[in-house]
């Protein structure tokens, strides 16, 4: 995580990719409030990232346990940061 963390920042969170390392280490480690508050970080960034349908284009290529985890991450923070 440090690396990602480091990463991220000496980037100035440029990349999406900044985000998406972020929220699968921390979602990995546990750190479910971290991977939701910096998913909607990414959402707040680019609007994109909050719609199911671009999510499933911008993932297409990763491997399965990195689809499923973004998947479960996604169906939690729409079910609690995006309404509120």
């Amino acid at each position: 995580m440090r690396a990602f963390e480091t990463s991220a920042k000496e980037s100035n969170y440029s990349s999406h990719s900044d985000y998406y390392s972020l929220v699968l280490g921390y979602w990995a480690t546990g750190q479910t409030k971290l991977a939701l508050e910096n998913y909607q970080l990414a959402v707040e960034r680019d609007p994109r990232f909050g719609e199911f349908k671009t999510l499933e284009e911008r993932i297409a290529e990763w491997t399965p346990l990195e689809r499923r985890a973004m998947h479960e991450i996604y169906t939690l923070w729409s079910k609690t940061w995006k309404a509120s």
